[in-house]
This record gives C-alpha cells, sequence and structure tokens, in this order.
C-alpha cells in the first residue's frame, strides 16, 4: 500500500502545529486490530497521540517503531523539520542544500536540481534527522543488517536522471537492455519501446544487439496513468487515449 498525505496534530494544550506527514507505507498487519478504513498515515498519527512520552521526537521514534513495514516521512511543526526512514530503507530518501543553507529532502534527485539544491547523502536505513535552529541533529531510529531496496525504482518507478541508491537509474536500465539482449538473442529487423519507462532499456537492448531502434508508437503526455481502475474498460479505452501507432 503506498499513500501520501497530510495530516495537523493538536497538542495537549490545544495547539494545533504546522504539522506535515509525507508517508509511504507498506503493510499494516499490526495496525488492523485496532484501526481500519483509514490512510496509513492517519495509523502514526493516532499512535503518536497516544505515546505519553512528552518530547516530539520521542514520541515520533516510539510511534515508528511500533510500525511494520516500511516509509519515508517529513514531519513539518512550528521550529523543527524532523526526517525519518524506515529500517529497511525500501524507498529512496535523499538529503540537499540549497545555497542559502537550508536543508532539503526528497525521493529523488532529481528534485533537488528544480529547486537549485546540492545534493549531499542519503538519509540511511532507521536514520532520524532532526533539523532545527541549532543546526542538523541525526539520530537512529533502528538498525537493520540487511537493507531491502525497492529494485522497481530503477526499473520504472523513478526518472532516468535520478540517482537512486547510489546508482544512475539511466545506467542500470541501460544495462538492463543489454543483459537483456545477451541472455536472450533472436532475429529482429528493429527494437520499438512502449514509452516512456522502458526507452532507456531499448536503447540499450538496440546498442547491444546492432539492430535499429524505431519509434513505433506515440505516447500523448496529456493522459494520467490508465491503471488501477475499477473496470478493466476504463484503462482498456485509456490506453487507446495514451497510445497509437506508427503507419507505415
Amino acid at each position: 500500500m503506498v499513500q501520501d498525505c497530510l495530516q495537523w496534530i493538536e497538542n495537549p494544550k490545544g495547539q494545533v502545529h504546522a504539522t506535515l506527514f509525507v508517508a509511504k507505507f507498506f503493510g499494516r498487519a499490526t495496525l488492523m486490530s485496532f484501526l481500519s478504513s483509514v490512510p496509513p498515515t492517519k495509523d502514526l498519527v493516532f499512535i503518536y497521540t497516544q505515546t505519553p512520552l512528552c518530547t516530539l521526537c520521542i514520541k515520533l521514534v516510539d510511534a515508528c517503531e511500533k510500525i511494520q513495514g516500511t516509509y519515508s516521512i517529513v514531519f513539518l511543526t512550528e521550529d523543527k523539520l524532523v526526517v525519518v526512514h524506515d529500517p529497511f530503507g525500501f524507498r529512496p530518501l535523499v538529503m540537499g542544500r540549497r545555497s542559502n543553507g537550508a536543508v532539503v529532502f526528497a525521493f529523488e534527485t532529481c528534485a533537488l536540481d528544480l529547486i537549485e539544491a546540492t545534493y549531499e547523502r542519503e538519509v540511511f536505513p532507521g536514520e532520524v534527522i532532526v533539523v532545527d535552529k541549532n543546526g542538523l541533529q541525526s539520530l537512529c531510529l533502528m538498525t537493520h543488517p540487511q537493507p531491502k531496496q525497492c529494485i522497481f525504482e530503477h526499473i520504472y518507478f523513478a526518472l532516468p536522471n535520478s540517482v537512486i541508491f547510489g546508482r544512475s537509474v539511466y545506467d542500470s536500465r541501460r544495462q538492463f537492455g543489454e543483459i537483456l539482449a545477451t541472455k536472450s538473442p533472436i532475429d529482429y529487423d528493429v527494437v520499438i519501446v512502449v514509452p516512456d519507462s522502458g526507452v532507456v532499456a531499448a536503447l540499450g537492448y538496440a546498442a547491444k544487439a546492432g539492430v535499429p531502434f524505431q519509434q513505433g508508437l506515440i505516447r500523448s503526455h496529456y493522459v494520467g496513468r490508465t491503471f488501477n481502475e475499477p473496470s478493466q474498460k476504463i484503462p482498456d479505452f485509456g490506453m487507446k487515449l495514451k497510445f497509437s501507432s506508427m503507419q507505415t
């Protein structure tokens, strides 16, 4: 399960803090016994508010330790920016810095380029980073001896101009195509890609096999995602709108 959402938390004194949660949760088996039919970030909010501990960081760490699954969280209050990465490090989470010294976080390094921030490092699995007026503090939520990184970031999710888990997504996809051409050689005339995530792999495949790369399908960028619909007829029609074939 993947979900991003915004939640506001009211403290015991009745003050509402400017608190932002951006989370990606996978697996909620331990929470479903007392929570159902709610977004996963609300699970965390519920556990956070039920924790009797006083300080924000201790309450947040205690809540995260009760969650099984993977997540990346950005927690914003009046005077702190707290970032939490799950112990598996399943999804990417990176830290950068702008020219004015502001510390920023993103899921992909290409997002840092948009705001002219310099990439500094990945947020480690199980790490908690607190940014406030005193600077940056790194804490350890819990260690995990074998990080479980999502391979689908390099296959599909991430943009080619990002660096994910220390490796260029473009280089990975091109190498995927080269390996496929080596291990599964066939007799063909051209290599045609289904855009967009397969473009770089197709380029690697064509280069390794010595076969021309051609654009056989044209994608309309005015059509959004077409999967996860209630009826199969909807994605079928969406695919007709999204892709059209080249007429020869």
